[in-house]
């Protein structure tokens, strides 16, 4: 995005002028909003609640982000939004827990031509490189349900 532009130039000549705990805290402000704008690889192994649901009981627990915030960041109704995370909360009162080395940026999810698993998939496969095989260990989904996501994908995309 900003490799070799002025505004690269700029914002890094405006950063050097500026004290050590200013520094810190424009680096502490960037890294809240950049993590409230990637989730978690390890959020959609959960196989009791579908993409969507995960997305959105994720961003309202660990971020605490209101449904039209949800709704604004997902491209879908603030209803939408709210009978999601009702019934994600029914199915699994407790957080979603572990740990990710690999993060989806949430903007994916807001091409409403693609399925919310269909995004995921295509962007673990495209951006990401990484295997079927892998992509179906990451998301605890089958194999062949990668494949066949994946697939649809491409034809929809044609």
């Amino acid at each position: 995005m900003l490799n070799n532009t002025p505004y690269k130039e700029i914002l890094f000549s405006r950063l050097k002028s500026l004290s050590k705990p200013e520094k810190i805290e424009v680096v502490s402000f960037l890294t809240e909003q950049l993590k409230e704008n990637v989730l978690p690889v390890f959020i959609f192994k959960n196989n009791s609640l579908s993409a969507l649901e995960t997305i959105v009981k994720y961003l309202k627990e660990e971020h605490n982000l209101s449904y039209a915030e949800i709704s604004r960041l997902l491209n879908r109704s603030s209803k939408t939004i709210w009978i999601t995370y009702q019934r994600a909360k029914k199915k699994m009162p407790k957080k979603l827990k572990g740990k990710s080395d690999i993060f989806i940026p949430v903007e994916i999810f807001q091409n409403r031509k693609f399925s919310v698993l269909e995004n995921l998939v295509s962007y673990l496969k495209q951006e990401q490189s990484i295997s079927y095989k892998e992509i179906a260990k990451l998301i605890n989904r089958n194999y062949r349900t990668v494949l066949t996501v994946y697939r649809r994908f491409r034809k929809k995309n044609e």
